[in-house]
């Protein structure tokens, strides 16, 4: 326990130039919010000094994603999410795996043309810095939302519809929307309630200046970028302290080798993801449980293939997609399953197209039928995405396509997609509200966020009908006439493989919920004391 709090402490202090401090007490200045802060986290770490031994429960994020800013709205990354549902509450509480629960938001009514909704709120809820949270903040991160939806990235998935919100009294608010969507449950479960206090004295700046004031169960402390999010325990919580964790860390590891070593060594106590290579370092090590998966979450490739693009002409995405050997990728995993389409099974929308054979004289034969010359082509992933996409440009090379490979940590591939520089990239998508539409088909596909800059205008209506339809079977009807038009085109994305996956989590650590698509969200994280051994 000592040596790794000395450890913690040790890269804490290398690195606290980098760090952005939070802020309480909604009506004070800049300067006296992170005062007031500072101040709360010495009572923090005074009280944990006092005990004896403070429970200290680092876990990892190791997908090659972190924070990229504490404006979690902006952002579409699981860790963002992490982060926010920390130190937030949201309308209903989301399990990602498409059911929800009353968190703020009680119960609520929706009228029967979609248009509108009558939220119900619950009472007693106050937010970090002591101010009740009621009506006023959830009308105000309402409006806010409807005003920047368009460039908020987690909520143009869910929220695109969105109109303003009005209050009816201190507990009751009506929502106002454009049209008909039957992702309005999901839409509630993504969104986190902000005082409208420090939305009215700093706007959309509260996050860049260190405000970071939910409702949740866990005060932000710091960050820093690229490294890990400290929070400590809110034990003035409104739903009541359901923890003996006294502080928790999120820690952002993109080397596989470092993930196991902090583990073994006692730095680290949970991790979604070993590296199927490594697992032999770690089995056997009494002090964790280790839980093999299926990774319910889509490896994808996605071409730029708009007018005068690399990949307009569907024989160059034909040649990529016969050229790889997906069986070969599953060797980084230790199994899985090849996907038949841009979809996982289980869905709403997989259809069992056969998927695309790994055959190079096939590969060949339709990139002769290109006018490609060989030029080299930007191939992009996150960094964590190494051994797949050097497999990949292997392939590729061996029919005469060069590729040359841009591999970057998360907020380098985030900027890289938005603004369309690569012509061809690997990424992966969880559907972990149990919809295919929100996080996956309407973004990527309807709305282009990663402008691949393919354009089917039929699609793009059949999939706005299809998010305004409630009858499930109607609704998966349409999407399987997506999926097999997409796989039909061979893009703009298409599926390669579901991974299997382990986890580790150290003995005695409970309530880490780990998704289907294998992310941990870690608010509701307690030890056992009898079985914790640190």
């Amino acid at each position: 326990m000592k040596k790794t709090k000395k450890r913690l402490a040790s890269l804490l202090a290398s690195t606290m130039i980098l760090s952005v401090t939070a802020c309480g007490g909604a009506k004070e200045s800049t300067d006296s919010k992170v005062s007031t802060n500072a101040a709360a986290e010495s009572k923090t770490e005074a009280a944990v000094d006092s005990k004896k031994d403070p429970i200290v429960v680092n876990v990892c994020e190791s997908s090659g994603n972190a924070v990229v800013s504490l404006e979690f709205y902006k952002y579409s990354l699981h860790p963002e999410w992490q982060y926010a549902e920390c130190c937030y509450d949201s309308l209903l509480h989301a399990s990602y795996d498409g059911k929800f629960e009353p968190e703020i938001c009680t119960s609520y009514e929706i009228a029967d043309d979609g248009l509108s909704a009558v939220l119900h709120l619950a009472e007693n809820v106050k937010f970090q810095d002591g101010t009740v949270c009621n009506a006023d903040d959830v009308v105000a991160t309402m409006n806010y939302l409807a005003k920047n939806k368009d460039t908020l990235a987690m909520i143009s998935n869910v929220w695109k519809n969105l109109i303003s919100a009005e209050k009816i009294d201190d507990n009751t608010v009506k929502v106002n929307m454009e049209y008909k969507s039957h992702v309005f449950e999901i839409a509630l479960g993504y969104t986190f309630i902000l005082s409208d206090e420090d939305l009215e004295k700093y706007g959309d700046q509260m996050w860049a200046q260190g405000v970071v004031n939910g409702t949740g169960p866990w005060k932000f402390i710091e960050w820093i970028d690229g490294q890990y999010v400290k929070f400590a325990r809110n034990d003035d919580y409104w739903q009541g302290v359901d923890t003996n964790v006294d502080e928790l860390n999120i820690w952002y590891m993109t080397e596989a080798n470092t993930v196991v070593s902090s583990l073994i060594s006692g730095e680290i106590d949970a991790v979604g993801k070993i590296d199927y290579d490594l697992l032999p370092m770690i089995e056997g090590n009494e002090d964790f449980n280790l839980t093999p998966y299926s990774v319910d979450s889509l490896n994808y490739l996605q071409f730029k293939s708009g007018s005068g693009d690399s990949f307009e002409d569907i024989n160059m995405r034909k040649a990529v997609c016969h050229a790889i050997n997906y069986e070969a990728l599953l060797n980084f995993y230790g199994g899985g399953e090849v996907l038949q389409c841009a979809g996982t099974p289980g869905n709403d929308g997989y259809v069992e197209a056969g998927g695309y054979q790994y055959d190079p004289d096939l590969a060949k034969s339709y990139l002769e039928q290109t006018n490609y010359d060989g030029r080299e082509l930007t191939f992009a992933s996150w960094t964590s995405k190494q051994n797949e996409c050097t497999s990949i440009a292997s392939d590729l090379a061996a029919i005469g396509i060069n590729v040359k490979l841009n591999l970057c940590d998360s907020a380098a591939f985030s900027a890289l997609r938005s603004e369309g520089n690569y012509d061809m990239f690997y990424g992966g998508v969880a559907t972990w509200d149990g919809d295919l539409m929100t996080q996956y088909m309407i973004p990527r596909i309807r709305d282009d966020c990663h402008h691949h800059g393919y354009v089917n205008e039929e699609i793009n209506e059949l999939l706005t009908t299809a998010d305004a339809e409630t009858d499930r079977a109607a609704r998966k009807a349409m999407l399987e006439e997506v999926m097999t038009w997409m796989y039909n085109n061979y893009g703009p994305i298409t599926g390669t493989v579901m991974a299997q996956a382990t986890s580790c989590i150290r003995k005695g650590l409970e309530g880490i919920n780990q998704t289907s698509g294998g992310i941990m969200f870690f608010r509701n994280v307690k030890v056992d004391e009898a079985v914790w051994n640190k």
